[in-house]
C-alpha cells in the first residue's frame, strides 16, 4: 500500500510523513489519510460556491490572471527574503504562505470555470510524475527496469 502523503510503498516512509503507519506500512488512521485526498475536492467545491456568489459574471480565464499575480507575489516574497531586505524573515514567510494559499484558491477557481476536476487531475499527473527518475535518466526521467 502506498502512503498518500509521501507516496512511499510499504514501511519506507520519508522523514516528515505525518501519518502513523503499522509495521507493514499501512496507515493506522485511514480516515486521516483519506482526508488529504478530500481536501482538493472540498476546496474546489467551497471556492466555486464563494466565487459564484461574489463574482457571478466572471469569465473562465479570469482566475488565471489572479493566479499569475499571486505567483508574482510569491516570487517577490522569496526574492526579498533571499536578499534579506524589505522585511523580517517572519514577514517574508507569512507573505510566501499567503501567496501559496491564494494560488491554491485561484487554481481551484480556474479549474471549476474550465471544467477541470482538480483532484482527479492532480492524482493523474502525480501518478505519472512520481514514476520519473531524473537521476537515473537525465534525458527524459524514464525509469529503466
Amino acid at each position: 500500500m502506498e502512503c498518500p502523503w509521501c507516496t512511499m510503498p510499504d514501511n519506507k516512509h520519508e522523514a516528515g510523513c505525518p501519518y502513523d503507519h503499522d509495521d507493514k506500512g499501512r496507515p493506522n488512521k485511514l480516515i486521516e489519510c483519506l482526508a488529504l485526498f478530500m481536501n482538493f475536492v472540498q476546496l474546489q467545491t467551497d471556492v466555486a460556491q464563494w466565487s459564484a456568489r461574489n463574482f457571478p459574471d466572471k469569465k473562465p480565464h479570469q482566475p488565471l490572471l489572479g493566479l499569475a499575480e499571486e505567483v508574482g507575489e510569491l516570487s517577490h516574497a522569496h526574492l526579498k527574503a533571499e536578499q534579506g531586505i524589505r522585511g523580517t524573515p517572519a514577514e517574508h514567510q507569512a507573505a510566501k504562505e499567503d501567496a501559496v494559499g491564494d494560488i491554491a484558491i485561484y487554481l481551484a477557481d480556474y479549474c471549476t470555470h474550465n471544467g477541470i476536476d482538480l483532484q482527479h487531475t492532480v492524482e493523474a499527473v502525480w501518478g505519472k510524475v512520481k514514476q520519473r527518475d531524473w537521476r537515473a535518466n537525465k534525458q527524459n526521467g524514464e525509469k529503466h527496469e
